[in-house]
């Protein structure tokens, strides 16, 4: 796997410039139980945009957050999860830039010059699998929180962590309270591992 190119600062940065945007388009949507953190998905598209991807590949959409964000961001997405929730793709269908798919991720070799990888599910040293059998540009993989054995690789990389970064603190505040959650809540789950390679 190549060496990460991101910094702190740089993920931070690019995180705020499509802060205006995002709230406009995304601020709306209702939390759900298992979703990424707004600040994290934010991060992620951030990072995407900063390197000029336009095509997502997405693993694990569950009740649809992070997919429904980063099609009202304007990303074509190929987005697959092996159990899918009938009524988030029900809701979902109405995107032209999304494709949904009912398999497990496949390890993603695209003949694209530049796409991003967002993994929530596989996870730990499962979905770190895929990343070194691929060759995303972005990629970014959620539940990577300091207890999570694989995040030890992870902080070897020097990849960038959504809990040692968090640009956007406020964005969280409302969804955490909406299901009765603390942000300590960081040391068990949650945390979006960050990286972008250079091929």
């Amino acid at each position: 796997m190549p060496p990460n190119v991101l910094t702190l600062e740089s993920t931070a940065q690019s995180a705020l410039d499509i802060l205006p945007e995002f709230q406009r388009k995304c601020g709306k949507l209702k939390a759900t139980p298992s979703s990424m953190l707004p600040s994290e998905i934010l991060c992620f598209m951030g990072a995407c945009r900063q390197a000029g991807i336009e095509k997502i590949v997405e693993s694990g959409r569950s009740y649809g957050y992070s997919t429904e964000c980063l099609a009202l961001m304007g990303f074509d997405i190929i987005s697959y999860d092996y159990n899918p929730d009938p009524n988030t793709d029900a809701r979902l269908f109405r995107y032209n830039n999304l494709v949904m798919k009912k398999a497990p991720c496949p390890v993603v070799v695209s003949a694209a010059p530049k796409f991003g990888l967002l993994l929530d599910g596989p996870k730990g040293v499962d979905a770190l699998s895929i990343v070194d059998q691929s060759n995303p540009t972005v990629v970014g993989i959620h539940d990577m929180a300091p207890k999570n054995p694989a995040r030890i690789r992870v902080d070897q990389m020097q990849w960038v962590t959504t809990d040692r970064l968090n640009p956007c603190e406020e964005l969280d505040r409302e969804h955490l309270l909406s299901r009765g959650l603390q942000r300590s809540v960081l040391e068990e789950s949650f945390v979006l591992a960050i990286a972008q390679f250079i091929h």
